[in-house]
């Protein structure tokens, strides 16, 4: 075969895979802009601490604090106030264009995940990788939508804190002192919507001190530390010193679960073999499976040629950024109460892996074939997302419920789905999952479990609202149902599932007794029975 013939059948057989790639990628971001799109307008809960995350926002519109003494309405969240600070300022500088509401919030998720997108195809691009395999990047991390617990689009910080992580990276990895400012900049950034992002300014100062040396270094440093510092100074001089208790404290008391910590693999069974695994690590491989099937032959690979290795400063520099991205993920999920939705960050550094395998394997015979792979991987990720969607009965659901909430007496207590309460006419409610922030006995006492406790004691909520007849203890102690909901709210869509199924009212005095006529014993739920709070 002539060399002109065989060319033309290489650069045929690369044509076609480029587009192959890039199609796959464009039908995996077409296909979740479609479900995004049937569920940004849904008005109530798609997730439980939707609401409770859209109250945090509402305070700062109504110029409420968000870090002070916990009281009926509310109990402070423990992560920072970036993502409140916009959905409440975005709704009051142009409120006819960003009028409020799960909507607003979750374009702003929406934007935040489609940014970390955008920076995936940059940073990929700049690694050398071709458009093709760029795309497929992004395409392999909105793919992993389902594995994060669908929370790229929810009314939570996940989204907006993995955009600006994710430019942090890509920018911090660029030679330039401009670009060590500014990827050190969007990293404080990144701090001010959840704080475990600050861990990543480890990895970025050591890579680039040993790349570019210690003067670019700093400027990344600087650029981070000095913004962080105001902004935790700041917070703590506005919020009385309150700040650092619910940002450090309360959580640093939170224990941790090893088996989600470290990779698990039980063997249930020699013959036929049966097993289960667990772990943050596990998790994240098994969602993209193809990808560190890659990573793994060409990090052996890299580690046999040494020299090579020294030679591409920019694939050393996410090896790192991987590492502490294992790490990072498996504390999170470790920790008492986390979700999926904590391994965001380390599917999206693991997206990038592609973009870096294809530019060492180059144009021939591998890269073509890691390229397919991308391909396939993008293939295995895809999902059908019907359950996702909330559905006109759904709505007809939620409608009816609220319609029943508005005739509660006040004040309305729903801890399960507290912005229900306001969508009714009521006050808002504190979060159950922030009441359980600040129950363990490890908690400092100024976290105001006491005043919470006290309240409920006191019954100074008329009535209540739970999902089933077994509630949180203390709760159970001064209230016992009433009747079943005329109209059963709607079921939450992933996370822990919550339906409003009852009505609850104050026990009289002398009923509080355990195992009292008017209250049996199996209506309180015992602490260790406790559904496990998801973050």
């Amino acid at each position: 075969m002539r060399a002109e013939s065989r060319d033309r059948i290489w650069n045929g057989a690369r044509i076609a895979l480029d587009l192959l790639v890039a199609g796959l990628a464009i039908w995996q971001l077409v296909t979740l802009l479609h479900v995004w799109s049937q569920r940004i307008g849904y008005p109530y809960d798609l997730e439980w601490m939707e609401g409770a995350t859209l109250i945090s926002a509402l305070r700062v519109k109504q110029g409420l604090p968000l870090y002070g003494v916990p009281d009926a309405t509310y109990i402070p969240f423990i992560y920072p106030p970036l993502y409140a600070w916009v959905v409440a300022g975005l709704s009051t500088v142009l409120p006819t264009v960003f009028p409020f509401g799960y909507g607003l919030a979750r374009a702003v998720s929406i934007v935040g995940t489609l940014s970390a997108t955008a920076a995936l195809v940059f940073g990929a691009r700049e690694a050398g990788a071709r458009w093709s395999v760029a795309l497929g990047c992004a395409a392999i991390f909105l793919g992993t939508w389902e594995e994060t617990g669908t929370f790229f689009d929810l009314v939570r910080i996940d989204g907006l804190s993995i955009g600006l992580i994710g430019w942090a990276l890509v920018l911090a990895a660029g030679r330039t002192p401009a670009r060590a400012i500014a990827g050190g900049a969007l990293l404080a950034v990144a701090f001010m919507c959840k704080h475990h992002a600050a861990i990543f300014g480890f990895p970025i100062l050591a890579a680039l001190w040993y790349r570019d040396g210690r003067a670019h270094a700093l400027r990344f440093a600087l650029a981070a530390l000095i913004p962080a510092v105001v902004f935790l100074v700041g917070m703590q001089i506005a919020t009385d010193g309150r700040f650092w208790l619910w940002l450090v404290q309360v959580p640093s008391n939170h224990g941790l679960v090893a088996k989600r910590f470290w990779p698990w693999v039980s063997v249930t069974s020699l013959w036929p073999l049966k097993y289960t695994t667990s772990g943050a690590t596990l998790e994240v491989a098994a969602a993209t499976p193809i990808v560190w099937g890659m990573a793994v032959v060409g990090l052996v690979s890299a580690l046999r040629n040494r020299e090579a290795l020294k030679a591409s400063p920019r694939f050393a520099y996410w090896i790192g950024i991987a590492g502490t991205g294992l790490f990072v993920v498996s504390l999170m999920r470790g920790h008492v109460g986390g979700y999926v939705n904590v391994l965001m960050p380390m599917m999206w550094v693991q997206a990038l892996w592609p973009a870096l395998l294809t530019r060492r394997a180059g144009e021939g015979l591998v890269g073509l074939g890691l390229q397919a792979l991308v391909a396939v991987q993008i293939v295995t990720g895809h999902g059908t997302y019907t359950y996702e969607v909330p559905t006109p009965a759904d709505r007809k659901q939620g409608d009816a419920l609220i319609a029943e909430l508005r005739d509660l007496p006040d004040p309305l207590l729903i801890p399960e789905a507290p912005y229900y309460a306001v969508l009714a006419g009521h006050d808002p409610s504190f979060s159950l999952i922030t009441l359980w922030d600040i129950s363990d006995a490890s908690v400092p006492k100024a976290a105001g479990v006491s005043t919470i406790r006290g309240l409920i004691a006191q019954r100074h909520w008329k009535s209540a609202v739970f999902t089933d007849n077994k509630v949180e203890p203390s709760i159970g102690r001064a209230y016992k149902k009433q009747r079943a909901l005329k109209h059963r709210g709607p079921s939450t869509r992933t996370g822990w599932t919550v339906r409003l199924r009852s009505v609850w009212e104050p026990i009289a005095a002398k009923d509080t007794s355990e195992g009292s006529p008017d209250r049996p014993a199996d209506a309180v739920r015992e602490e260790p029975d406790l559904p496990q709070p998801l973050e």
